[in-house]
């Protein structure tokens, strides 16, 4: 094929369709050329051109289909991929083979070989990520790693003219593009059951997703222009378009182990800060945040990601992840269930929980004031919070609140003053009703949230809380487990599955047909809105305040929305996306000393911000 003098573009083409030759690329149908995908038109118009001069030159070669597998037409699921990739006949058992003759051996072998190679069977030893090698298949088939590399080439022969594995490798290689260049195994098995989809459950599943990427990357790696690399970094086997991204996301995962081992955990923004440290390879584009820390963490051995981009040890103990997800669980009430679900939803890697009663004595030894109460919970039981003083486990001081006097000074320093205005809006939005975006510092989230409850006839609600348990309700509505659900949930944002997005449509808007409509809303814990792109949601509340959106729902009284910040200046967001507020009159932040009552508060008698 060199002689042909083709260009670059044209020899790399021909070889991803297993084209080496000549005389291959005679017995191609012109109509099979001028439309290969993935390849450009000018490079199809040189393929085209050169196939035509070569059979004025040779007219008795014959174009014929490229060699197919028999009775294999190209298909989309993984299942019906997979079940294209092992040949049709059943491997016997070891004793049955090995009274067999030698040429009946290995006609028997090799479909349990290929299957054990591609994960899809167990091994006496479960092998990383389900990607054997083959010296560990050789040693559990008891024959040589020779004789499983000869059946693992025959067997990729004959993948590289299969249209479905074809089509998988090109998957492959477009999320690579799109992931930064390098995945895991697991990350691309993950994506590519997302993409194709699968009926199987559980471990089943996963075999599944495996066994297709580990034969595409089989064929890719005999090719002489591969797309990609696959590399073996310990328990992790990573998939990359080079060498050199290959061994950025090794770094990566190094990092990643070290930043899970800290004690305490460093904040999200240290992680991203960290992991930024460890330089790409020149050329490379910077990976956005997301992304680089769950690159991190599939790469390494031991960190896993919580659903606020921090890193933290896989099998976390119960009693630390409760720990460090004590901001959530601190509300009035709250199930067996709902704990659960909350840490879960924050440390999906962690240590399960026990179940009661071995739950309350976990609740009390990490300080959390709850008490089990059989009455509440609507007759079933829930944890009932005792005490509003919150755990505190990064050290963050307590809010030492003023008492309230009846007349505070009329002169007082502008941090009061703004105080007073702070009020003023509060009181006015709590009696009239309205859209009202507040901002606390992160640290001081749940003391504006105890505050505002405390202060005014708000009605609490967290909105991650409502929006979980209402997609578990839709998705047993529509006969679909939390475990598929779970999985769908588990790739970059920019990855999700439509069909989650759906569920979580659905979810939101029967959350929002059951909110009461005479009350002022309290909104916390709204981060999933950010991460499933619906912060539109609130523009929705917003209308029917203001009676813009539908006439014909209930008008709602007030909503007010509380999100962390770092910059009591910035506009709110979630997520990096912004809440839609009109102008400043629907945003405010609530500042430390509103919190300690300086407005309305005295210190041994002395007004808070008197004047001198």
């Amino acid at each position: 094929m060199a002689a042909l003098g083709l260009s670059t573009r044209a020899l790399n083409a021909l070889e991803r369709v297993n084209v080496v030759a000549v005389r291959a690329l005679l017995r191609t149908p012109i109509a099979h050329v001028s439309h290969m995908r993935g390849v450009g038109n000018k490079t199809r118009r040189e393929l085209v051109d050169v196939v035509r001069q070569l059979a004025a030159r040779f007219p008795d070669v014959e174009p014929e289909p490229p060699p197919t597998v028999s009775g294999e037409p190209a298909v989309t699921s993984l299942d019906l991929i997979v079940r294209q990739l092992v040949p049709d006949r059943q491997a016997r058992d070891r004793s049955s083979i090995a009274s067999a003759g030698d040429e009946a051996q290995d006609d028997a072998r090799e479909p349990r070989v290929l299957r054990r190679l591609l994960g899809l069977e167990d091994l006496p030893r479960p092998a990383a990520m389900g990607w054997p090698s083959q010296t560990v298949v050789a040693g559990a088939e008891g024959i040589t790693r020779a004789r499983v590399g000869q059946i693992a080439g025959k067997a990729r022969e004959r993948w590289s003219r299969n249209r479905s594995v074809g089509a998988v490798r090109d998957d492959v290689a477009a999320l690579l593009e799109r992931e930064g260049g390098v995945m895991t195994a697991v990350e691309l098995r993950e994506a590519l059951l997302l993409l194709r989809g699968s009926t199987r459950e559980g471990a089943q599943r996963a075999r599944v997703g495996t066994g297709a990427v580990r034969a595409a990357c089989e064929v890719e790696r005999s090719l002489a222009s591969a797309r990609w690399v696959v590399r073996r970094a310990g328990d992790v086997v990573l998939v990359a378009r080079s060498e050199a991204l290959a061994d950025w996301a090794e770094r990566l995962g190094r990092e990643a182990d070290r930043l899970a081992a800290t004690d305490p955990l460093p904040s999200p923004a240290r992680v991203v800060e960290a992991l930024q440290a460890t330089a790409p390879p020149p050329g490379v584009a910077p990976v956005a945040p997301t992304r680089l820390v769950r690159l991190a963490a599939a790469a390494s051995d031991t960190a896993a990601v919580s659903s606020r981009l921090e890193l933290y040890p896989r099998g976390m103990s119960a009693e630390r992840a409760i720990k460090l997800a004590h901001g959530a669980l601190l509300v009035p009430e709250l199930t067996e269930q709902q704990i659960r679900e909350r840490v879960i939803v924050r440390y999906p890697e962690a240590g399960g929980l026990p179940r009661r009663p071995e739950l309350d004595g976990l609740l009390a030894t990490t300080g959390l004031p709850f008490a089990w109460v059989a009455e509440a919970g609507v007759g079933r039981g829930a944890y009932v919070l005792r005490r509003p003083e919150p755990l505190s486990s990064s050290g963050t001081p307590p809010i030492e609140r003023l008492p309230t006097v009846h007349h505070p000074p009329l002169d007082a320093s502008p941090e009061v003053a703004a105080c007073r205005q702070l009020e003023e809006r509060l009181q006015r939005s709590a009696g009239a009703g309205g859209f009202l975006v507040l901002t606390a510092e992160t640290r001081r989230l749940r003391d504006a949230e105890r505050e505002l409850a405390r202060r005014f006839a708000v009605e609490v609600r967290s909105l991650e809380a409502e929006l979980i348990r209402r997609m578990r309700e839709e998705a047993a509505r529509s006969n679909v487990t939390w475990d598929v659900v779970l999985r769908a949930d588990a790739v970059p944002a920019d990855a999700m599955d439509l069909r989650l997005l759906v569920l979580v449509d659905r979810a939101l808007g029967a959350l929002e047909s059951a909110l009461p409509t005479d009350a002022t809303l309290l909104l916390t814990n709204s981060g999933l809105l950010g991460r499933y792109d619906r912060i539109g949601f609130f523009q929705r509340l917003r209308d029917r305040i203001d009676l813009r959106g539908d006439p014909t729902r209930p008008r709602l009284h007030g909503v007010w929305v509380l999100v962390p910040t770092d910059d009591p200046a910035a506009l709110p967001a979630i997520d990096g996306r912004a809440i839609p507020v009109i102008g400043p009159g629907e945003w405010a932040h609530v500042t430390e000393a509103w919190l300690e009552n300086r407005h309305r508060g005295a210190k041994n008698g002395v007004p808070a911000g008197a004047s001198a």
